[in-house]
């Protein structure tokens, strides 16, 4: 009998101290220790990005040398958890789009690249499917690889879009975002927002889903448009044991 796929997406926040990242450990093995299929997917620990935007911004203008640049932390932090996950006894693995078995593929266009989700499939069937059989994948979000052989970055909070688009290429049933807010608040009513759909939330939070670098949207835009057929869990390490968190339901595909 085939298992099921999650993936599990770790913000930054979730991993930026060594106390975290234990956290972040246990639960990883808990889901897998439960029977699943798991991939994660990582961010760059801590503030890494916003720090090292701030820096750059302050002496230059933008260009390709950035998404480069910018790769670093998610590029720092997978092996990292990977070598954290082997330490504790599992099997796992790294993903970097300089290494063989990268599978995010992307257009050209620097600082917002969109990935390419054919390609992103073809490649993934090749190298991340087969390894789930036997260990734990950890791939950086929010970068890929152009056409062209250049990384890019896929925009602000778009390593939710990799978390989306790793459980599409896998088949995952599920989605679960690890942040450091229990659940997501109706931003009118401050009320929680227990359970919703991608049409909801989008209606919910209005304009201010619009464009990457937007702050206050819980989950980037166009991983909603990706999550059909699955469910998106978001919350804390806490919240999501205790069946506390939000939860987004993709419906059928």
């Amino acid at each position: 009998m085939e298992k099921k796929r999650k993936v599990i997406k770790l913000g930054g926040k979730s991993i930026a101290t060594p106390a975290l990242l234990e956290q972040a450990k246990k639960f990883v093995l808990r889901e897998y220790s439960a029977g699943y299929e798991i991939s994660v997917v990582i961010s760059a620990i801590g503030d890494f990005t916003n720090q090292t935007t701030s820096i750059i911004k302050a002496f230059g203008r933008p260009s390709e040398e950035w998404d480069y640049i910018l790769s670093m932390g998610e590029r720092a932090a997978a092996p990292i958890f990977s070598l954290i996950l082997k330490n504790a006894g599992a099997r796992s693995r790294f993903y970097d789009p300089l290494l063989p078995g990268w599978f995010v593929v992307t257009d050209e266009k620097p600082g917002d690249a969109k990935p390419i989700l054919q390609e992103c499939e073809r490649l993934a069937k090749k190298s991340l499917v087969p390894y789930l059989k036997t260990g734990i994948p950890v791939v950086p979000g929010y970068i890929g690889m152009s056409k062209a052989g250049k990384i890019r970055v896929m925009g602000r909070n778009s390593s939710d879009l990799t978390a989306v688009l790793v459980a599409k290429c896998i088949g995952a049933v599920e989605v679960i975002k690890v942040t450091d807010v229990p659940y997501l608040h109706n931003p009118s009513t401050k009320e929680p927002i227990k359970k919703s759909t991608p049409a909801e939330i989008m209606e919910l939070f209005g304009k201010r889903y619009e464009g990457y670098d937007k702050p206050n949207y819980p989950i980037f835009p166009q991983a909603l448009e990706l999550i059909n057929g699955m469910t998106l869990k978001i919350g804390t390490y806490e919240s999501l044991r205790d069946n506390t968190a939000t939860v987004i339901n993709g419906g059928e595909k």
